[in-house]
């Protein structure tokens, strides 16, 4: 089986990121929605981001972001991947921008459709970022090659979970943190160890 990637995602701290990025993480998450406990300011991702290296995709969440949102993360040079929850500004046209978008989904998945301009899709729960347990039983029948799968994901159930499903990717934040918004350097490796360490 080919390694799982992993997303360590909400992350506010350059110690956070060091953590992810010396452990083996394949993705960052940083989220720009101001009503979350994890949401991080455009304007500081040049200083936390300055030594990841290029291999490491840097990935913008947002939720229904407005045009000039959404044109200033995608055009952002720190950043690879803009996952979008919500709907996309009618004026917006992703196919004209460099980066690569991701479509993140909830429950009910039974009405997901495949749509080109994303190259890869997240099932997450009903409440991104809530670490409520999710129904992944739609995962085989979703039509994206890069599907990742969140919601309540941690280091007590990973084993089992990609036991069942096999998911290309998964995304973990609250499942790494010390208290809601705070993400634990200690967790953020323990996991990452763990996950590395399967074998299927």
């Amino acid at each position: 089986m080919a390694r799982i990637k992993v997303k360590i995602c909400g992350l506010t701290t350059v110690e956070a990121v060091e953590t992810a990025v010396a452990y083996g993480a394949d993705y960052l998450g940083f989220v720009f929605e101001t009503s979350s406990p994890r949401y991080f300011d455009i304007g500081k991702l040049d200083a936390i981001t300055a030594n990841v290296p290029p291999h490491i995709q840097k990935v913008a969440v947002c939720r229904n972001p407005a045009s000039e949102l959404l044109h200033m993360l995608a055009t952002s040079p720190h950043i690879d991947i803009v996952q979008i929850h919500g709907d996309i500004p009618p004026s917006t046209h992703l196919q004209d921008y460099s980066v690569k978008f991701w479509k993140a989904c909830h429950p009910p998945f039974d009405r997901i459709v495949y749509d080109p301009r994303f190259a890869a899709i997240l099932m997450d729960g009903a409440t991104p970022g809530g670490g409520q347990n999710t129904d992944w039983s739609m995962y085989p029948h979703l039509p994206y090659t890069e599907k990742f799968i969140a919601g309540g994901l941690d280091i007590s159930n990973i084993r089992a979970i990609i036991e069942k499903i096999r998911p290309y990717g998964v995304d973990l934040s609250s499942g790494v943190e010390s208290s809601r918004g705070i993400k634990s350097c200690q967790k953020i490796r323990d996991f990452l160890n763990f996950v590395h360490a399967l074998e299927f």
